[in-house]
């Protein structure tokens, strides 16, 4: 089985049809989207929009959570007062584009997505299964792999969050992080999802789109907004 999974949208539209295009094009049983669909791009109606009427199952982010219960900020640490006040700014931005409409639809996303897919129990969420906020980095202790694991019970855990790729097993859990489609950590100009190919093994492949990186960061410098930039959410 077949499936396309994306996390960490971020109000860019423009990655998005790029992903969107191509993951069609691998023709795929089942497309899922890990959450994070606004905050720093310049299109969270748009990116909402399109995943809505795509129907995709779609989980909450921690972004989305601030912008659809009106928090004053989106639960994660900031390295630095630049960097609180670029996550303040851009918030605060969102918050007041996203229609009423859009931000219902984000409080009523679910935090967790569980399937059984070819004999395979897959748990989907969007930081961990501990907390919506945690970032499970490929360079945590080996504890806490096996602590997650142990609290998920699925063979395959797929999650978002941190805007990196990896793929990691521990214990008999694999770990699949499918890496950001509008604010990658790495290549920030290309946008990035995974495919996971779920048979009696699992195989995964990350891939990398190009899309139109000037005209994001155009819409960015015409609403105000910093340009597109490697930080994480």
């Amino acid at each position: 089985m077949k499936v396309v999974v994306f996390s960490d949208v971020h109000a860019n539209i423009h990655a998005l049809n790029a992903v969107m295009d191509d993951a069609r094009k691998l023709n795929p049983q089942l497309i899922i989207c890990l959450g994070d669909l606004t905050g720093f791009g310049a299109f969270p109606n748009e990116v909402v929009k399109l995943v809505r009427e795509a129907q995709i199952p779609t989980l909450l982010g921690s972004y989305d959570e601030a912008v659809g219960f009106g928090l004053s900020d989106c639960g994660d640490s900031s390295k630095s007062f630049d960097e609180f006040r670029q996550r303040e700014r851009t918030l605060k931005w969102t918050c007041n584009q996203v229609t009423e409409g859009n931000k219902r639809y984000l409080r009523e996303l679910p935090m967790i997505i569980r399937r059984n897919l070819a004999g395979k129990h897959v748990l989907f969420v969007h930081g961990s299964p501990r907390d919506i906020n945690e970032s499970l980095y490929k360079d945590r202790p080996e504890a806490t792999f096996i602590q997650v694991a142990k609290i998920s019970g699925c063979d395959l855990l797929v999650f978002g969050k941190t805007h990196q790729f990896y793929q990691k097993k521990v214990n008999n859990t694999v770990f699949v992080n499918s890496g950001s489609v509008g604010l990658p950590m790495e290549d920030v100009n290309v946008a990035g999802y995974a495919v996971l190919d779920i048979d009696k093994q699992i195989r995964v492949e990350f891939r990398r789109v190009d899309y139109d990186f000037s005209a994001a960061n155009l819409a960015l410098k015409q609403a105000g907004l910093p340009l597109l930039s490697p930080q994480i959410s």
